[in-house]
């Protein structure tokens, strides 16, 4: 199994980048609750088609990952988006409740590495897990401006959840006037962010942002 990044602003493409993927073998866990941004995207995913699902907890998540992973047709999870599953957490009632908050704040924390590392460990190894992130801009300690996974807190920033997979993907727009923008996936990083992808698996520093096509590389390259 491999975890892919998928990191951009919302609107810049990352879950329009859903659309060539082959829905026979995907699995789309929804925690922003949103319509796919393709028509006739229903006719593609739903609950009745077990390839779809809207989900708010952790545990729910955790949930459809152990289905999609005991089923053996499914090759492709995309989480959409992780920020909002992290948001959702702290925002529940559990959450809330605990009387210490340095409690509850090292509990996501732990939650949050567990499911990070089980990806490497607990799932087929013909399974890719895609989680799209939105970006935050920060500055470090030099003063420069740097793009990263957004998280609430600083538990999961700590972790560096990029460090966690050797493939980041960050969406750029390239704007032609007069003309709808074009979307792309940037493989390598411009220095300013943490975009990275092994050394010949993408010739181009842009790519369309087709995850189908993602999808097919990552798996010819490892093979």
């Amino acid at each position: 199994m491999r975890l892919i990044f998928v990191i951009g602003a919302s609107g810049s493409g990352k879950s329009t980048g859903l659309r060539t993927l082959n829905p026979e073998q995907t699995v789309i866990i929804n925690f922003d609750k949103k319509d796919l941004p393709w028509e006739k995207w229903k006719e593609q995913y739903s609950e009745e088609k077990k390839n779809y699902r809207e989900v708010t907890t952790h545990g729910e998540l955790l949930d459809t990952l152990k289905y999609a992973n005991s089923n053996p047709k499914i090759k492709v999870i995309v989480v959409d988006t992780w920020n909002r599953e992290m948001i959702d957490y702290t925002f529940s009632k559990k959450f809330r409740a605990t009387p210490d908050g340095r409690k509850a704040w090292a509990n996501f924390g732990v939650d949050q590495y567990e499911f990070l590392h089980s990806i490497s460990t607990d799932y087929r190894s013909d399974l890719n897990i895609y989680l799209l992130c939105h970006k935050e801009t920060v500055t470090d300690e030099y003063g420069i401006l740097m793009e990263r996974i957004a998280a609430p807190g600083n538990m999961v920033t700590n972790l560096k959840p990029e460090s966690f997979s050797s493939i980041v993907l960050y969406t750029t727009i390239q704007a032609i006037p007069g003309q709808r923008p074009q979307y792309f996936f940037k493989t390598v990083s411009s220095g300013v962010d943490t975009a990275k992808t092994p050394i010949g698996m993408f010739e181009e520093m842009q790519i369309p942002n087709d995850l189908g096509f993602v999808d097919k590389r990552i798996r010819e390259y490892y093979s």
